[in-house]
């Protein structure tokens, strides 16, 4: 963000507290508006204290340590060879899965998918990568890790 951009928003930001309060001032009172702007600027604190810890310990700090290990080193492709060859399941996923079903090994499979063409590379390129938080968007991804210092 650009500069005036941050100064248009801190000056709309300002506008719009000064319009609040003179709402809050004008419907409540003074010290009913007062221990409410309070109230709001700790629930405000609270957020950003709880965002900024998440931003820097990371979200996946907070799920056990069984599940982080799963998001961090099993990829797309161990879970439906998991679930698909070596598990019966109904006829509908073994018509969206195809080639899981007519492979016996997960070499097989890698081929049948190259082969076939029918995935685009980016998928491909997901299904095989370890660690399912490293397929997730920049967004979730920043606030699954901790900030890096």
């Amino acid at each position: 963000m650009s500069l005036p951009e941050a100064q248009k928003l801190s000056a709309a930001f300002i506008l719009f507290v000064i319009g609040i309060s003179g709402f809050c001032v004008s419907v409540f009172g003074m010290i009913a508006s007062t221990f409410l702007f309070l109230s709001m600027l700790s629930v405000v604190g609270f957020f950003y204290i709880v965002f900024s810890y998440i931003k820097t310990v990371g979200l996946l700090s907070f799920l056990p340590e069984s599940t982080q290990d799963t998001l961090l080193s099993i990829s797309f492709f161990d879970i439906l060879v998991n679930i698909i060859i070596k598990r019966r399941i109904s006829k509908m996923l073994i018509a969206l899965f195809s080639p899981f079903f007519r492979a016996k090994t997960p070499e097989e499979v890698k081929e049948l998918l190259k082969q076939e063409g029918k995935i685009p590379k980016s998928v491909y390129k997901a299904l095989f990568r370890k660690g399912i938080v490293n397929n997730f968007p920049t967004g979730l991804k920043s606030l699954m890790y901790p900030a890096r210092q």
